[in-house]
């Protein structure tokens, strides 16, 4: 108890960030988008939407392509999203409450590491 959840999540972060880029190669080699639609929908699977548009801009990627690219992974993402909803059973989870309205750090991180 008190101890980070960093070291147990660390190698499941390693391995989303090595499947998110093998992916997005795969992706790249398999539709041939040019690179830099790669780079930028890889971007988006870090930061979301937001980063996808800006990294498209940055790359110079052209508008249309922006705007088809963007549709896809907005409903790509909208399955995905869905399907983590089938998983978990429709089960919603509620933080733990405390007296004070709030709950403290250590509630938070025992909520964090119990699921």
């Amino acid at each position: 108890s008190g101890s980070s959840p960093l070291p147990k999540l660390l190698p499941y972060f390693a391995l989303a960030t090595l499947i998110s880029l093998l992916s997005t190669h795969l992706a790249h080699l398999l539709i041939s988008p040019s690179p830099s639609l790669s780079a930028s929908l890889l971007s988006s699977y870090v930061g979301g939407s937001i980063n996808f548009a800006q990294t498209a801009t940055l790359l110079c990627v052209p508008t249309s392509d922006i705007a088809a690219y963007a549709a896809a992974d907005i409903a790509a993402m909208g399955c995905y999203l869905a399907g983590l909803e089938v998983m978990a059973g429709g089960k919603k989870q509620r933080p733990p409450s405390s007296d004070k309205g709030d709950f403290s750090k250590s509630e938070a991180l025992k909520a964090v590491s119990s699921t």
